[in-house]
């Protein structure tokens, strides 16, 4: 049931009355009838029967309020022909622009129309304040226009129903925040109506509470929907409409309308759109580069159009209902890998054109899981069409398979298909097979892992890369293999590339006998602090001619930059030294100490994902000699062997993988040294000497667990150093408890080879090698301390020591606390 009322002007009462549409204005003129009309549409589906049922309210002239002032506040009450603001209808069609924004709330139990008489114009701006109406009616008169613009996050409309477009042209604006809600929201009512709807902004809403919303019911509609403003109906399990009746066109524009500047997309919060019997189009003109639309797509009549002008836009509903045209002419359809998009079904097919400006991107997951298109229409793609394969974790693919039917329709009109991809390793190869399309996979003869390694100049890794391309041109299908070939063939560049095969190789690039060497270096000097003569040159320790027992707790931290193309590291070293000492005769001691030290060590650079923990054990043995041939000549000397306890793990991020291994180390050491005393006055005292000291470290071998293919078999590998040390310590006695410490010097490792570690992956290929940091041969020290004699059998040093190479840094602080007994 259609009604439709209109207020009229009744004769014997003298006065406007509601009455029916088919009721005449007697007694005035066509220039003195208004069309104020507040109709209902019978469309079941989109009104409720609460709706169809309800008459307007009827209004007499007393409660009719028409603005007829200038532009001005709502709330001006001069501004109303009844001089009161209106609390029941208020109509707007003076050509003026009504404004709502000294942040009032405003309220009418009837309606209000924008443009009600034919020919006239009607404004209404809301920035700062609210109204709330049963009926909205913008643009009721033919010819009529009106525009509702609602701006600002303070600015908000309620209306039970709302109409854009009555029989003339309205205009409704949501930006910038402002919100619209209504419970029947239709544009383009009668044939001649244009409703025209813009929802912009981030934070501008509109929320259709009915179950459906149309646009263009007899007449056009124009929806449009930008800059991450949101259009939700029934709480997202609404229907929009486009199209409804015969004669009416909709229109839904995602971003902006045809032939506009593009600008990102808004979102729509539906569970489907319905493209009805008359003309319905949905535009995808935006700038978003994976915009998603989610929404049920159905077409029962054919004569709908999804257009897809700009932006990247994936469909993830069923478009199985759709039986219209799909033109992809300008931007690109998405489809993922594992949903597959079917236009069309039986008995109501649908047709796909694509031009050269368009692109059809298809994601890849595996060889079973990929984007797939199926047009049971008629597909037609120019000449040179557009297809992008979009590879995606770590797919099974074999060089030379097919990826079949990515492309079929019930008939396919396609010449030859320029095909690009994101992989640097991998190219794709259309073939048409009657009418469908698949997609051969190809090795690309052109990169290699190793040309890229080479060109981004990562020495180490050339090794392991002429494995890995080994592995890539394998094709095996059947093994973990094939998923790492194929995760190292959906890497876009030569950067990605070398920091996947760096990602691949031993822990810190063979660079954890270094890294034990400098723990040693660490606990060497915490030792030497206890060979001084016994005047206690070095830390201010006067030996005694009795024993004495010592702790000191040590903290070190290391940062060994990149150097030379291989990746560096950051080492935080906390542990403790505990020792005994005391006089064997009158010019030798004897001591033995034993240290724990528990390091934590992050990769940098291309082995961020490196990470290891250790706990270093030594055991010590030292003494001193004073040379009696020789005044103020002392000889001191230090022996210890040692254990590592490596626990370490590597993230293998291309491809989602952490390796993991637990395995020894073993250390050695043996160190001399010769100084002279020089008394400089009563309280300062410096002592240059001579050192020597020889270390060897063995990594054990071992294999890795938990990155398949990847996993590593590490052999063995040793390394050793002899520096000899050119040093000078001084002390000065501050006062009869406090004596401050300082030393220098500089150093020069006689053998400074790199390491070369050696490995191979467990899932096959040759054994390669790799080199680690080659360090400078030349090294230099620095310390700072105090000693503070507490009592005559305590005292307490604090010490801080620096060593640094080119591109190294080693920083330990230290406290040590000593009894005599």
């Amino acid at each position: 049931m259609n009604l439709a009322y209109r207020i009229v002007w009744n004769v014997s009462r003298q006065a406007w009355m509601v009455a029916s549409e088919f009721t005449s204005a007697k007694g005035k003129t066509k220039t003195q009838k208004t069309n104020i009309q507040t109709k209902t549409v019978g469309h079941a589906v989109v009104l409720s029967a609460a709706l169809l049922t309800t008459t307007p309210l009827a209004v007499q002239a007393a409660g009719i309020n028409n603005w007829v002032g200038a532009d001005g506040e709502w709330s001006t009450a001069t501004n109303w022909d009844s001089g009161v603001i209106p609390t029941d209808l208020a109509n707007i069609d003076n050509g003026s622009t009504v404004s709502i924004s000294d942040g009032s709330s405003q309220n009418l139990t009837a309606n209000l129309y924008l443009g009600n008489s034919d020919g006239s114009t009607g404004n209404l701006t809301i920035t700062n304040g609210s109204l709330t109406t049963s009926w909205t009616n913008i643009a009721v008169g033919s010819g009529a226009t009106g525009t509702l613009i609602i701006d600002s996050s303070s600015a908000a409309l309620t209306a039970n129903y709302l109409r854009v477009g009555f029989t003339g042209e309205g205009t409704l604006i949501v930006k910038n925040g402002g919100t619209l809600e209504s419970s029947s929201l239709l544009l383009g009512y009668d044939e001649e109506a244009i409703g025209n709807m813009q929802v912009t902004g981030t934070g501008s809403s509109v929320q259709a509470d009915g179950a459906t919303a149309i646009i263009g019911y007899r007449g056009e509609g124009t929806l449009n929907l930008a800059d991450g403003a949101n259009f939700n109906i029934n709480n997202g399990t609404g229907t929009l409409i486009l199209g409804d009746q015969a004669a009416g066109s909709g229109v839904l524009n995602i971003g902006a309308a045809s032939g506009d500047t593009v600008v990102t997309a808004g979102t729509l919060g539906a569970s489907s759109v319905e493209l009805g019997a008359g003309n319905g189009i949905i535009n995808f003109n935006h700038n978003n580069t994976n915009y998603v639309f989610s929404q049920e797509i159905v077409d029962a009549n054919g004569k709908g159009f999804i257009n897809f002008l700009s932006g990247s836009t994936t469909l993830t509903g069923d478009l199985e209902g759709f039986s219209g045209n799909v033109n992809v002419v300008g931007g690109t359809l998405s489809i993922a890998a594992n949903k597959p998009l079917t236009l069309g079904q039986a008995g109501a097919t649908a047709d796909y054109t694509q031009t050269l400006n368009g692109l059809l991107r298809l994601g890849l997951i595996d060889a079973s899981q990929y984007g797939k298109l199926n047009v049971t229409g008629t597909a037609t793609f120019a000449d040179g069409s557009k297809l992008d394969v979009d590879v995606k974790g770590a797919p099974s693919l074999a060089n030379g398979s097919l990826l079949s039917k990515v492309i079929s329709a019930g008939t396919l009109d396609a010449g030859s298909f320029e095909v690009t991809d994101n992989s640097l390793l991998y190219s794709f190869a259309a073939e048409k097979e009657g009418n469908t399309v698949g997609l051969r996979v190809t090795r690309d003869g052109n990169t290699s892992v190793l040309q890229s390694v080479n060109s981004e100049g990562f020495k180490s890794g050339r090794s392991a890369a002429r494995v890995l391309d080994g592995f890539v041109n394998g094709g095996s299908t059947n093994t973990d293999i094939a998923n790492v070939s194929t995760a190292f063939g959906r890497l876009s560049n030569d950067q990605e590339i070398t920091e996947a095969v760096a990602e691949t190789l031993p822990l810190l690039v063979g660079g954890t006998t270094k890294l034990a060497a400098n723990t040693l270096h660490s606990t060497n000097r915490v030792i030497q602090s206890r060979q001084a003569n016994t005047r206690g040159l070095s830390s201010g320790d006067a030996f005694l001619t009795d024993k004495n027992m010592w702790l000191k707790p040590v903290g070190s931290w290391t940062r060994q930059q990149e150097r030379n193309g291989v990746s560096g590291y950051d080492a935080d070293s906390y542990g403790f030294v505990v020792g005994m000492d005391g006089d064997v005769s009158q010019s030798s001691r004897l001591g033995l100490a034993l240290s724990y030290m528990n390091t934590r060590v992050d990769g940098n650079g291309m082995s961020s994902g490196n990470k290891a923990d250790i706990d270093a054990y030594q055991l010590i043995a030292y003494g001193s000699h004073d040379l009696s041939q020789f005044e103020n000549v002392e000889l001191n000397w230090q022996a210890d062997v040692g254990m590592n306890k490596n626990d370490s793990k590597r993230q293998i991020s291309f491809i989602g993988r952490t390796a993991e291994a637990v395995y020894d180390s073993y250390t050695a050491h043996v160190g001399v040294g010769i100084g002279k005393r020089f008394e400089l006055n009563d309280s300062s005292t410096v002592m240059p000497s001579l050192r020597a000291d020889y270390a060897y470290i063995r990594d054990e071998s071992y294999t890795e667990k938990g990155a398949g293919a990847i996993n590593l078999d590490v052999d063995s590998v040793h390394s050793d150093e002899f520096i000899l040390m050119v040093q000078t310590d001084i002390d000065h006695q501050l006062n009869d408890k406090t004596t401050l410490l300082a030393n220098i010097g500089v150093g020069y490792d006689v053998i400074n080879d790199d390491t070369s570690l050696t490995a191979s992956y467990t899932g096959g290929g040759t054994a390669f090698t790799t080199d680690g940091i080659d360090p400078s041969p030349w090294l230099a020290r620095a310390g700072v301390g105090a000693t503070v004699n507490l009592n005559d059998y305590t005292d307490i040093t604090a010490q801080y020591d620096v060593e640094g190479r080119e591109d190294f840094l080693n920083q330990t602080a230290s406290v040590k606390l000593r009894w005599s007994f």
